[in-house]
């Protein structure tokens, strides 16, 4: 009955006093900006457009509702904060879609990890207790810059790390050649291009198989005379087993049951696919189309630098493939100034509206239900009280992951 009355009470259209509400009254030609604190939410109403943007600012993060009481989520502060200000109301018997009060909900919080962390609880949110929103097509992410990168009197903003770094290799190309040693010709433009991103996709690879437990050289070695690399490790208390395919595996499970005369279970081995394997392979294909061998990529640190990047009229001498990468980045950070924002507080106003909130230049996410058993799933399981699940999804996808975002 107490939950009944609290839930009617969100739906009363009050308004709470935070909201800076936008002028028009035409649902669908407005949106509500959720930002997360008081700095980066009094930045946001400076910069707004009051005709149909409205600003919510809320302070810290919000309920994670996976894991709460009904009683203990409609008593939560902030979520009464957002519920009012939608207008839908909450809860089976009084929550209503069309009675929401502005087009486009839209979280705008920073662009790290924290800044993650809140969206994917209010993300979490709007899945369980406003599903409706989300099939409407009415819940979007924004995009805030990480950076802010300065050159000479160009300015422009990256999203991401993978942008930043995209853009420094960009930079770091233009009037730049690879010559080696012994060739005549040298690569430059779209080829060398080409090659960094074969160089790209190996060092990612090489990270990640490192966190294995195994090093890059010592994987290469137990590469077969096709060419094939492992794709499975068995991990004991006496070292580390791989295998090149199921079937392998498995021939070598019945081997060790008939050792210890009892049947082996697979599913109580500690089994881990190596899913780099078939991308490290075809990376040592391509670097093999063009000319490059294994000593190339992992470096000959005995003998004289085997390469050189020529930049105008800069050379930087280089004894393996692997560090080429890098220094490609190094050469586009000359001449820059790169500010990375902390957080949307450090952005002025004119910067917020042109990055962020501007319909014109700005970039927003829609959140979508296409993949809702998937996702549902994967909130239940990161989100939710089974500590011994979300472990297990941790170990087994922690080491695949490359740049986290929802």
């Amino acid at each position: 009955m107490a939950l009944a009355r609290r839930a009617n009470v969100l739906s009363s259209g009050n308004l709470p006093g935070k909201l800076a509400d936008c002028s028009s009254r035409d649902v669908e030609s407005t949106e509500v900006y959720i930002v997360e604190g008081d700095s980066a939410g009094g930045n946001a109403k400076m910069a707004r457009d009051r005709r149909f943007q409205a600003i919510l600012p809320i302070q810290g993060k919000i309920l994670n509702v996976e894991k709460a009481r009904d009683d203990k989520i409609l008593n939560h502060e902030r979520i009464q904060t957002i519920v009012a200000a939608l207008g839908t109301g909450i809860g089976s018997e009084h929550f209503d879609a069309d009675k929401i009060r502005y087009g486009k909900i839209i979280i705008m919080a920073d662009a790290d990890v924290d800044g993650s962390h809140i969206r994917t609880l209010l993300l979490t949110f709007f899945y369980r207790k406003m599903q409706e929103l989300i099939v409407q097509g009415r819940i979007y992410l924004a995009q805030p810059p990480l950076y802010r990168v300065t050159r000479k009197k160009h300015e422009e903003y990256v999203n991401s790390e993978k942008e930043m770094r995209d853009t420094l290799l960009r930079l770091g190309l233009e009037g730049t050649c690879l010559q080696v040693s012994g060739r005549r010709n040298h690569m430059e433009g779209t080829q060398l291009r080409e090659t960094l991103e074969i160089l790209e996709s190996l060092t990612e690879c090489e990270k990640r198989i490192v966190r294995r437990g195994v090093t890059l050289s010592e994987y290469i070695k137990m590469r077969d005379a096709e060419g094939r690399f492992p794709q499975m490790m068995l991990h004991k208390k006496d070292g580390s087993s791989f295998f090149f395919d199921e079937a392998e595996l498995q021939e070598y499970i019945s081997r060790l049951g008939e050792e210890r005369g009892e049947e082996m279970d697979a599913d109580e081995l500690d089994i881990r696919e190596i899913h780099d394997a078939k991308m490290v392979e075809a990376g040592f294909e391509k670097l093999a189309s063009l000319k490059f061998d294994v000593t190339d990529y992992m470096g000959d640190y005995s003998a004289k630098p085997r390469f050189r990047l020529v930049s105008n009229g800069d050379t930087i001498e280089l004894r393996s493939l692997r560090e080429v990468v890098d220094a490609v980045i190094d050469l586009g950070r000359r001449g820059l100034d790169i500010q990375r924002y902390k957080g949307l507080g450090e952005m002025n106003a004119e910067q917020l509206w042109h990055t962020t909130m501007n319909p014109e230049t700005r970039t927003l996410r829609k959140v979508n239900m296409e993949d809702a058993v998937a996702a549902e799933e994967i909130f239940t399981v990161l989100m939710g009280s089974k500590v011994e699940e979300r472990r297990k999804f941790i170990e087994d996808h922690a080491l695949e992951v490359k740049n986290v975002d929802v």
